[in-house]
């Protein structure tokens, strides 16, 4: 009888962990179910409500046979180019280019792989490669002698710009700008892409936490953001976090000569206030502006804060 029930207890067991577990397990699979479906119904009623709009004043020129758009602001000899971040576009910019466009001629594009721009597959999506397409840009254009101003990931392509090309720029802003810390190559399976990092709610929550006033971080904002950036392909988010520089930032900082403009949000957690102080260490004659309560999305939280700033920097 003993034997009997020893062999029948680990069974009775195993029963008692598969009910205790079933209701987690229901509860993933129903979670997931609701992410894939509300998501599918929230992009596809995005797409419909915003497409056309965003897609307005939105112009495209053909840069080393990529199809590269690009938005404009004001008119006049003063030239200014933005250059926007990970997972941004020429949009993000939209009022503070208006502000600025009183002085200036503002161009704004989208990196290939984002925005409105082509997203191929076999491109080399690493920061040096896209500055060398901002080259491009510019001389398909004819635009000489420019302020370039660069948010987070477009920050280090400005300074990478500015190293390479130092004739062509005559100011540098830096807002929130990436460089200071190295970037891993990451490559997740495209499923995940698909799942997770493409997905509505996910990208939302990570949206509200690029921001200090979390009543900034509206849902109008983010759903004109997610509609760029539901647009890139799984296959092409693999090809940018495969991508790498084989030249750091640091090591061009000590060549730049000129005068550079760092502006910060005072609360930024994605890239920490203390990164502006090193990169004004590292550039001759740079200084820093801190604007108080906004996060990594300093220009979108006060854009009337950072448009007084760069204007002062510029006069």
């Amino acid at each position: 009888m003993s034997k009997k029930k020893t062999s029948k207890l680990p069974l009775r067991k195993k029963h008692r962990i598969l009910r205790a577990l079933l209701p987690v397990l229901i509860l993933i699979l129903g979670t997931l179910a609701f992410m894939v479906i509300s998501d599918a119904i929230i992009s596809a009623s995005i797409e419909k409500n915003l497409r056309e709009t965003l897609e307005e004043n939105v112009q495209y020129v053909e840069v080393y046979d990529l199809n590269v758009a690009y938005r404009e602001w004001g008119s006049g000899s003063d030239v200014m180019i933005l250059l926007h971040g990970f997972l941004g576009s020429s949009y993000d910019f939209e009022e503070m280019a208006q502000d600025l466009s009183q002085n200036y001629h503002i161009y704004a594009l989208d990196w290939i792989g984002f925005g409105l721009s082509e997203k191929p597959v076999d491109y080399t999506y690493s920061k040096a490669h896209q500055a060398d397409l901002l080259k491009g840009f510019v001389e398909k254009l004819g635009l000489e002698d420019f302020v370039l101003a660069g948010h987070s990931m477009g920050g280090e392509i400005a300074m990478r710009y500015a190293a390479s090309y130092p004739s062509d720029v005559s100011h540098l802003i830096l807002l929130d700008s990436a460089g200071m810390q190295p970037a891993n190559s990451v490559s997740l399976p495209k499923w995940v892409y698909s799942l997770f990092v493409k997905n509505y709610w996910l990208q939302r929550m990570s949206f509200q936490s690029a921001y200090s006033q979390k009543e900034n971080a509206t849902k109008d904002r983010f759903d004109e953001m997610f509609l760029f950036n539901k647009a890139i392909p799984s296959a092409v988010y693999q090809a940018i976090g495969l991508a790498e520089d084989t030249t750091k930032v640091t090591d061009l900082l000590g060549s730049l000569n000129v005068p550079t403009l760092i502006l910060w949000g005072n609360d930024d957690t994605w890239i920490l206030p203390s990164e502006a102080y090193l990169l004004s260490e590292r550039i001759d004659g740079s200084e820093v502006v801190m604007i108080p309560d906004a996060g990594h999305m300093v220009f979108d939280e006060d854009p009337q804060a950072v448009v007084e700033a760069i204007r002062d920097f510029l006069s």
